[in-house]
């Protein structure tokens, strides 16, 4: 009997890689990166040009497997690694680390692109776990104290982030929600949302894209919610949706997104550089 149902699975297994495309560790990513989501891949750096304040990300995006299913739908399924840290620059080009935050996680990505209509929409999930730390940046070492007077405490979450978009020639819309089933500290809700549009313009030449894109994000803490923006206007040398570098001015008004400095509020121009994924 065992025999007869190994043998039938053996059957199904192939039927399945016989219909569809199966490529393991593709190049590329399936879903790519909101280009004005604050939690997502990156490897650059932004700085803020109103205070002696830099971010640096490091990270990537990593599809492991991609299933065809035909030639307009491809499933995905990948794995999220990256950080993204608070540093203060100072003179002799020293960039005191003040506060980092960690990622990783799984994820799984339906896309469906027609590409003579030029139409596209998808949806992506990720289950995932970020911790953030304060760092021996914020430490004085003459008072001997927290900048602040902000001791370091635990900041960890686990959570699920559903989002989908829609796509119409260069234009996208897009919307999602997180459900943190996992918190430290307790009065970060279960709760977060966000939506965004982002633009990529192809009118000068298809490999040099100007673009904007703008990101709402909605925390829900302290019983409260909190409303926090992210724009970018800049330009990409590369592909729309594979790789390049992108050189962009960026507006950002809210809460800190840096786990241990939620409490703060944030309003800066920042002048920023990426290497996209």
């Amino acid at each position: 009997m065992a025999k007869k149902i190994i043998f039938i699975f053996a059957l199904l297994h192939l039927n399945f890689f016989a219909q569809e495309r199966v490529v393991f560790f593709p190049n590329g990513l399936n879903f790519k990166p909101y280009a004005a989501n604050i939690l997502e891949p990156r490897v650059g750096f932004m700085f803020e040009l109103d205070k002696n304040y830099l971010r640096l990300d490091i990270g990537n995006s990593i599809d492991l497997t991609k299933i065809y299913l035909n030639e307009k739908e491809k499933v995905s399924f990948g794995a999220d690694f990256f950080t993204y840290t608070l540093l203060r620059s100072q003179n002799n080009f020293k960039f005191p680390v003040e506060a980092v935050d960690y990622l990783f996680g799984l994820n799984f990505a339906y896309i469906n692109f027609d590409s003579l209509k030029n139409i596209g929409y998808g949806s992506r999930l990720r289950i995932s776990h970020i911790s953030s730390h304060l760092s021996d940046g914020r430490f004085d070492n003459v008072s001997f104290s927290w900048k602040d007077q902000l001791n370091p405490f635990v900041y960890s979450r686990e959570f699920f982030e559903l989002s989908f978009y829609y796509e119409y020639n260069n234009a996208k819309i897009y919307l999602g929600a997180s459900y943190f089933f996992h918190i430290i500290p307790k009065n970060i809700k279960r709760d977060e949302y966000f939506a965004g549009v982002e633009y990529f313009a192809n009118f000068i030449s298809s490999h040099f894209l100007p673009y904007f894109a703008y990101n709402i994000k909605i925390n829900h803490f302290s019983n409260e919610y909190y409303v926090n923006h992210n724009a970018a206007l800049g330009s990409k040398l590369g592909t729309k949706n594979g790789r390049g570098i992108s050189l962009y001015l960026s507006y950002y008004k809210g809460k800190n997104f840096h786990g241990p400095l939620y409490l703060y509020d944030k309003n800066y121009v920042s002048l920023g550089f990426n290497v996209d994924l």
